[in-house]
């Protein structure tokens, strides 16, 4: 898998997915990693339908990843989710993020569901482990360890804003960085619709360089996760794929919870620059007219070529009913 592919990649985790086999995940094992076999759902998960969810998000921020500043190997870091129901028990692998270039601020896109109804349920140890992607190898522990960190999922929803910060631990390299968990209830509806946004560059917008954009939902916190990372798109290209997402994954069952939509710069180094962003809801672009001109926020005056002049962003086209939702947004100078 190339960096681009990498980078891009989305292996978000829908409930069909996952299998109800209950894997050991012993230090010695060799795990597949990227396998259904690998995307385990023990016993708490399984009532997804008939409990109230939670949804936990990843990022990580001031890393410091073995081998990132060697000129031929730019480190793309991953994590797993583990859970115990002990102190002593085994873990099990109930999960894992995609493949991401190396930053020191990182939102992983894959979320893991979890129930938190009983107190047996809350008193799980929920542990994450970060690692450096330095092979092609399937394998774990064919990949570089970095870091853990890991807590009860209590302790996760005893913040005040559902949002636990941890140092990572058990690394070779000093103040490796810190990881935050953050939760966000999931509302499910009884009859889900898909959403489907479709992003297009005005042939006004002058680019000189690759772009991509990340689709974020707003948390408790007021901090933003994504739930959606595009392809890149070529400094030629005008249209972007289009996404398509259950709209509960998209907005947690609340339709009028703010979206934040950013186009960003690509770097094969990982230092992407936001270019700027637009916000807005579900409902919001339910109820705007064709052809609306939504506010467009670019990056601060003096960026120079960072800095999409005159930005706006414009509703072209609207799809709504109860089985879909489309919209098509076009980008223009």
């Amino acid at each position: 898998m190339g960096l681009e592919a990498a980078m891009s990649h989305d292996s978000f985790l829908d409930d069909d997915e996952l299998t109800s086999i209950r894997l050991q995940y012993p230090k010695s094992s060799r795990l597949m990693l990227g396998t259904t076999a690998n995307l385990q759902q023990p016993a708490f998960l399984k009532a997804l339908e008939t409990r109230y969810p939670l949804e936990l998000s990843l990022e990580c921020r001031e890393l410091h990843v073995p081998l990132r500043l060697l000129p031929f190997r730019q480190a793309r870091p991953f994590a797993v989710f583990l859970y115990s129901e002990a102190p002593n028990a085994p873990w099990e692998l109930i999960g894992r993020t995609e493949t991401v270039l190396y930053d020191e601020y990182i939102r992983f896109v894959t979320k893991l569901k979890v129930c938190c109804a009983t107190e047996r349920d809350r008193q799980k140890i929920l542990r994450v482990e970060l690692f450096d992607r330095r092979s092609k190898s399937e394998h774990i522990e064919d990949q570089t360890f970095v870091g853990a960190a890991q807590c009860t999922l209590e302790d996760i929803i005893a913040e005040p804003l559902l949002r636990k910060e941890m140092a990572l631990g058990e690394s070779r390299v000093m103040q490796p960085g810190k990881i935050i968990v953050s939760a966000d209830a999931i509302r499910a509806n009884e009859k889900c619709a898909r959403l489907i946004l479709n992003l297009d560059m005005g042939s006004s917008t002058k680019r000189h360089h690759r772009v991509f954009y990340v689709l974020s939902r707003q948390l408790q916190s007021g901090d933003y996760t994504p739930v959606y990372r595009s392809e890149v798109l070529s400094r030629e290209q005008k249209r972007f794929q289009p996404m398509t997402r259950d709209l509960t994954a998209v907005t947690a069952g609340v339709d009028d919870k703010l979206l934040r939509l950013e186009l960003y710069q690509f770097s094969n180094r990982g230092s992407h620059i936001r270019l700027g962003f637009m916000q807005t809801s579900i409902d919001k672009l339910r109820s705007c007219e064709r052809h609306s001109r939504l506010l467009w926020w670019p990056n601060a005056a003096g960026d120079g070529d960072n800095v999409i002049e005159v930005g706006r962003v414009v509703l072209i086209e609207t799809v709504v009913s109860e089985e879909v939702l489309q919209f098509r947004l076009r980008v223009t100078q």
